[in-house]
C-alpha cells in the first residue's frame, strides 16, 4: 500500500475529515500539530505519532482521557519519539479493547494492529496495512459511543461513494472479527443501528439505499 492509496482509501478520508477538515473538525489542529503545519496535509508520518489517534479516541469515550499525557506531548511541541509513540498506541489499544469489551460487550478477535510495525515504519508501504486496522476500530467505536450522532451526522454530509465505503467497513465491526461474549442480539443491534441512520439519510425516490 503506497501512502496515495491509502489516503484515498475511506478510512484515511475519515480520519482527516474528523482532524483535519479546518474549521469544523472535531479536533482543532492546534491541539495535535506545530503551528507552522495547522491548514497542511495531513502526513501518513503524523497519524504514527499515536498523538492525533489518542485525542480522537478521547472525544469518543471522554471518560477515558490521559490529560497527563496529552500535557507531556503538547509541552514537547508535538515532538514524539519512539518510546512515546510506543507508549500513546499501547494506551489506545488498551482504551480501544476497554471499549469494545466493557461498553459493547465484544470480544476482538481479529488480528490486532502490529504497533511495532507501525512505530518503526511510519510509512504506509511498511504499515498502512496496519494503521488501517487501528482506523478501522476507531470508526467502530465512533458510531457506537455516546457521541455516534456526531460522527454519523458527518458521515451523512459525505459524498455518497464514501458513504457507502464508510458503511462496508462499518459493518465489519459487526463481522466475525468480533465475538458477542454475552447478548448477541442486543449488541448486534447497536451496528443495524449505526448503519440503518446512514441508509436512510439517502433513501428517496430516485436513490437506491446504500
Amino acid at each position: 500500500m503506497n501512502e496515495e492509496t491509502f489516503w484515498s482509501g475511506p478510512l484515511g478520508r475519515w480520519v482527516v475529515d474528523v482532524a483535519a477538515s479546518g474549521v469544523g473538525s472535531l479536533l482543532p489542529e492546534h491541539e495535535w500539530r506545530r503551528a507552522e503545519r495547522v491548514n497542511a496535509n495531513v502526513l501518513y508520518s503524523d497519524l504514527c505519532d499515536g498523538f492525533v489517534l489518542n485525542l480522537l479516541y478521547f472525544f469518543i469515550d471522554p471518560a477515558s482521557a490521559n490529560l497527563i499525557l496529552v500535557k507531556e506531548v503538547s509541552t514537547s511541541n508535538f515532538q514524539v519519539d519512539h518510546p512515546t509513540r510506543f507508549r500513546l498506541f499501547t494506551l489506545l489499544l488498551h482504551n480501544l479493547h476497554r471499549f469494545y469489551r466493557l461498553r459493547l460487550n465484544r470480544i476482538v478477535v481479529m488480528t490486532l494492529p502490529d504497533v511495532f510495525s507501525i512505530v518503526r515504519n511510519p510509512t504506509a508501504e511498511g504499515s498502512g496495512h496496519e494503521l488501517n486496522k487501528v482506523l478501522l476500530l476507531l470508526l467502530g467505536c465512533a458510531v457506537q459511543s455516546d457521541q455516534k450522532e456526531i460522527f454519523i451526522n458527518r458521515i451523512k454530509s459525505m459524498n455518497l461513494e464514501l458513504q457507502t465505503a464508510l458503511v462496508a467497513e462499518i459493518k465489519k465491526v459487526g463481522s466475525s472479527h468480533f465475538y458477542h461474549p454475552y447478548s448477541p442480539p442486543k449488541n448486534s443491534l447497536i451496528i443495524s443501528d449505526a448503519t440503518s441512520m446512514l441508509h436512510k439519510s439517502n433513501r428517496s425516490p430516485h436513490k437506491s439505499d446504500i
